[in-house]
């Protein structure tokens, strides 16, 4: 079976969100996920052993100064 760890950063939870849904679209196609935030990935050995990853982090646009 193929894994894949999807990794996201969030502040507000929306990132967290699809991040989630991406999971369920490809444990539909058989693929074992891990899901994991950023913030809990403490060193190389925690991204080790994956067939394939996935990494999501939100953009935030502000307007520039004039």
């Amino acid at each position: 079976m193929k894994t894949a760890l999807v990794i996201y950063s969030a502040k507000k939870g929306a990132t967290k969100v699809l991040a989630e849904c991406i999971s369920e679209g490809l444990k539909t196609k058989g693929v074992e996920v891990n899901i994991k935030d950023s913030a809990d990935i403490t060193s190389e050995e925690d991204l080790k052993g994956f067939d394939g990853y996935v990494v999501g982090s939100p953009t935030y646009y502000t307007e520039p100064m004039e």
